[in-house]
């Protein structure tokens, strides 16, 4: 049984005793390994780019891991020499840390030259095999002791005497280095190893989502589902929408967009180049027959009456019964100030849904009839956050930076995911405004028949990803 004398009393301590040793080992308090000094103060400004070597107690967890040769940081000789000095072999711990794992990690200085120490910091000067106690410091078990014995919540402070007091397993000399020699050769591999096994981890929890922008793109793209040559073209869709948009202008439920442009395809035509060659007795004939291509420009054409070819700033092709459009082509806006509540106006339960742009679909309910918006389905886009969200309930805006988007004639859900992607794409601007750099997007437009097929299909395959995000 394990006993424990301090002065002329002894007590059994078996009851501590985590797991059991061998029988050359012995279990002993961390402050009987040698003696311990602390640190003094090393201040911020104290530290200069030329100096004399110093170590502060937050380099030892973000700079160094369990042993160095040479320090980063110098100090001037006049702090050097009032600060105790760090020997080769000591052990170096911090006691005080943003958490409870950063507290008293063990670094062992094997250089040469004495380095100053900071304050906050404790080192064990000791007679044993110093990377042995660097590795049973670090180790779960001693993680888990100073745990216990640490306080504060925002910052944590270990006192250098609870320290001294954790019980750890000791084996001979000769031991710890045979242990030690093991654990260099062993360790880079564990190391490897979890990098290879959290960059699956990474990798596992992306997929999904991943996947989901990979189909998106595609859908947009029109690799997603098939043309059908019977549907009816979205350049006949666009001249539908326009009329619509003139009739909505007419009954006054929208305003005329002084500044909005069309685009258009315009073709042209190509002679190939026709090459020869040297046949029998000198006589030459054509490698291809004469003919034309016809060759197809998008050009977009302004208010003010100027057009030019914007090919080169579309992002991808798409098919040829497709056409590319602005936002403002194929939506109106609905929803503002009339319909906003404040924050401070949210409720936890009521009748009608509070959306704003945070991540939530819902923030929270008003009970307010006379903020509700009914025109539905409608496509959200969070002008701080990019956030997209497919509102299809009665519903109340409850946060400024919200832009509610009804849909011309257009498939709402086709536009939803067409924006998921578009709005993931923008650049991040911070809390600056996004809308302005969603405009200047081009929009992929199917023709109506082929909308319906891509929701139709993008839904189908989500189903299937679903369970892969619950794992």
């Amino acid at each position: 049984m394990p006993y424990e004398k301090i002065g002329d009393k002894e007590q059994c301590i078996a009851e501590q005793i985590p797991f059991e040793i061998p029988s050359s080992w012995e279990w002993v308090r961390l402050g009987s390994c040698g003696y311990t000094i602390r640190g003094n103060g090393i201040k911020k400004d104290e530290v200069i780019k030329n100096g004399f070597p110093c170590v502060r107690y937050g380099e030892l967890y973000t700079r160094y891991k369990t042993k160095i040769f040479n320090v980063v940081s110098n100090t001037s000789e006049e702090v050097y020499n009032k600060a105790h000095k760090i020997r080769k072999n000591d052990i170096m711990m911090s006691l005080t840390g943003e958490n409870k794992f950063d507290i008293a990690l063990a670094v062992a200085y094997l250089g040469d030259t004495e380095i100053a120490m900071g304050g906050d910091m404790m080192l064990l000067r000791h007679f044993m095999e110093p990377l042995y106690l660097v590795y049973t410091i670090n180790s779960t078990y001693f993680i888990a002791k100073k745990r216990n014995l640490a306080t504060g919540s925002i910052i944590v402070h270990i006192s250098a005497e609870k320290l001294k007091s954790i019980l750890i397993p000791l084996p001979p000399l000769a031991e710890q280095k045979r242990i030690v020699e093991k654990l260099e050769k062993l360790l880079p591999l564990v190391d490897e190893y979890e990098e290879n096994y959290n960059e699956l981890e990474k990798l596992d929890s992306e997929f999904p989502d991943k996947f989901k922008k990979s189909i998106l793109q595609y859908a947009i793209q029109g690799k997603l589902v098939k043309q059908d040559q019977n549907d009816e073209p979205a350049s006949v869709l666009l001249e539908k929408i326009k009329a619509e948009k003139q009739e909505l202008i007419k009954v006054g439920k929208i305003k005329k967009d002084k500044n909005e442009s069309f685009i258009y395809r315009k073709t042209s035509a190509t002679q190939h180049d026709v090459s020869y060659k040297n046949i029998n007795n000198g006589c030459f004939a054509s490698n291809e027959k004469d003919q034309n291509e016809e060759i197809v420009d998008f050009y977009e054409k302004f208010a003010n009456g100027e057009e030019k070819c914007i090919n080169d700033e579309l992002p991808f092709e798409i098919p040829s019964s497709w056409e590319w459009v602005r936002l403002n082509n194929i939506v109106y806006f609905v929803g503002n100030r009339n319909n906003q509540i404040l924050s401070k106006e949210v409720l936890k339960e009521g009748k009608y849904p509070a959306v704003s742009q945070g991540i939530n679909l819902i923030e929270g309910y008003c009970n307010d009839d006379s903020k509700v918006i009914k025109d539905l389905p409608l496509v959200m886009f969070g002008d701080h956050t990019r956030n997209v969200k497919y509102i299809d309930f009665e519903f109340v805006i409850s946060a400024d930076g919200t832009k509610f988007m009804k849909t011309i004639l257009c498939d709402p859900k086709y536009f939803y995911y067409c924006m998921k992607i578009i709005a993931v794409k923008l650049k991040n601007r911070g809390y600056e405004r996004h809308f302005i750099l969603l405009k200047e997007k081009f929009f992929p437009l199917p023709p109506l028949a082929e909308q319906k097929r891509i929701v139709a299909k993008i839904e189908e395959l989500f189903k299937i990803i679903e369970p892969l995000t619950e794992k």
